[in-house]
């Protein structure tokens, strides 16, 4: 799970990343956007790595996904 403030890239750990390829269509990652707003939102994303555009950060310790690359994938879901 991930979560931000207002929306925007997300930060992916490399034990993160190998994680999620290691359970391939078993992974879901949750992302959580507009966290502290009265509405926050909840993107569901099925065996994210194979459909995410990951840049490497600090020597592959780190992967940045840009906003465009992950608002498109999954499944938003409402947070009652």
């Amino acid at each position: 799970m991930k979560g931000r403030a207002q929306s925007g890239d997300i930060v992916l750990t490399a034990p993160e990343v190998d994680k999620l390829r290691q359970l391939g269509e078993r992974a879901f990652l949750y992302i959580v956007t507009f966290c502290k707003s009265e509405q926050p939102r909840l993107r569901i994303i099925q065996d994210p790595i194979p459909q995410l555009e990951a840049e490497d950060l600090f020597r592959a310790v780190q992967y940045v996904v840009g906003e465009e690359s992950w608002q498109a994938k999954g499944e938003e879901v409402a947070i009652q």
